[in-house]
């Protein structure tokens, strides 16, 4: 079937004679359109498919009937996705809608075209939330909430294919529910699957756009990386939602072209002026995604917690002593004996206070890291404490004569070395 040929589908959704599904056709019919167009169903179309929003008969519940009118859709996959996604693992179906696929779904003239029928959830796309929660604690919540599931998926080795602004939903209650489900990857798939989109530009690796690609639980990594920055980026500094749109958060498609155009962006720009570590970070791994290749772009999970999937060994806490001094932090946040830790500290006062090195305190005694900024891990419990050293020629230690005005440090000679005069006022 042609693609123009949607519109036949649209009209065939308004008789219930065409659609095969018992339960659905029974319970449920579509919404005709308004004004001249009254003979088609309400929907919404793809490239691939027709999403029907139909309405329970009984008022209220509502429902959604896609439906495929293109013939070389690798559909039979999509049985594959609902029985993982629905019956699978309990820990993915908070992100899921229920999804049932039809192989016949729908009659439209001679033809028997296949279909999913999926929960109708009410909820806001990503940068629609973001504009209405526009507060540090929402989007900070809401961040954290994305980790989690990012962690889920990687766990199960499953990935979404698309994660964007519209196919990212925030219900009512907080909760990210994931729809559109034409790029999603489950392990029972294996290497056999052809990814059939290009995801958003401003979401995916310019190397996404060519075609032939395998499938593969990798796919989310590098739209993690995007929307998870953006995310921690907005929480720290809410003004920075006024670079983001319906179609991108803090960078353009053209933005993620090249290294050359993601330091000149304005997203770049505004992730400098942050001083916060695992920003800095992530704004670090983002540039060397974008100019490598899309096979070694790390997951958010492997850059925060350092890949450190190590189940059955001992976890230690690694504490980090506050000091005003300093903000620091550690990837990953626990660690096994033997695991590299990496340390990222930003001086706080850098016209104050010198930082000579890091602490790293034990059950067995110190060890002092000096320019290193990484350790491997003891078999015990840590605590990091950055150590400084006052400059003590710095902008507060400095003096000027009062007679003829020559700067000095507080250090010197009391007496000036232009005119002799004692030295008395300081700033």
């Amino acid at each position: 079937m042609d693609y123009f040929n949607y519109q036949m589908v649209q009209k065939a959704a308004l008789d219930a004679n065409n659609i095969l599904d018992y339960e659905t056709r029974v319970n449920y019919h579509c919404i005709p359109k308004t004004g001249r167009k009254s003979d088609r169903a309400e929907s919404c179309v793809g490239g691939f498919c027709v999403a029907f929003p139909m309405v329970s008969n009984r008022g209220g519940a509502r429902r959604c009937y896609r439906i495929w009118f293109v013939d070389n859709v690798e559909t039979l996959r999509f049985k594959e996705i609902a029985d993982h996604v629905t019956k699978g693992t309990a820990a993915l179906r908070p992100y899921f809608v229920d999804y049932t696929y039809i192989p016949n779904a729908m009659k439209v003239e001679d033809r028997i075209l296949p279909g999913v029928k999926m929960e109708w959830i009410e909820g806001q796309e990503l940068n629609k939330y973001l504009e209405t929660h526009n507060n540090n604690k929402s989007i900070q919540k809401l961040a954290d909430s994305f980790l989690n599931m990012c962690k889920v998926l990687y766990t199960n080795k499953v990935a979404h294919g698309d994660l964007s602004n519209s196919n990212i939903l925030i219900t009512p209650s907080g909760e990210i529910r994931l729809i559109d489900y034409d790029s999603v990857y489950v392990p029972s798939m294996g290497n056999g699957f052809y990814q059939t989109t290009k995801g958003q530009p401003a979401f995916q690796h310019p190397e996404r756009a060519i075609g032939n690609r395998l499938m593969s639980s990798r796919d989310d990594c590098f739209s993690q990386q995007i929307i998870y920055l953006s995310l921690l980026a907005i929480a720290k500094k809410p003004h920075l939602i006024s670079l983001i749109s319906s179609e991108e958060l803090l960078f353009t498609a053209t933005d993620l072209e090249s290294l050359y155009n993601y330091r000149n962006s304005k997203g770049y720009q505004a992730l400098a002026e942050i001083h916060d570590p695992i920003i800095s970070l992530l704004t670090e791994e983002l540039g060397r995604s974008i100019s490598g290749p899309l096979n070694k772009v790390k997951s958010i999970v492997e850059i925060v917690y350092a890949d450190s999937e190590a189940p059955k060994q001992i976890k230690h806490k690694i504490g980090v002593r506050k000091q005003e001094q300093v903000t620091m932090a550690t990837w990953p946040l626990m660690a096994a004996a033997g695991e590299t830790v990496r340390i990222t500290c930003v001086n706080n006062k850098p016209n104050e206070y010198e930082l000579k090195g890091v602490n790293v305190i034990t059950t067995n005694g110190v060890w002092r890291l000096g320019d290193q900024r990484t350790f491997q891990m003891p078999d015990s419990d840590v605590t990091l404490e950055a150590v400084f050293e006052k400059i003590t020629h710095g902008f507060k230690e400095l003096n000027y004569c009062s007679k003829c005005g020559t700067q000095y440090y507080k250090s010197y000679s009391r007496y000036c070395h232009h005119c002799g005069t004692k030295r008395q006022q300081s700033l």
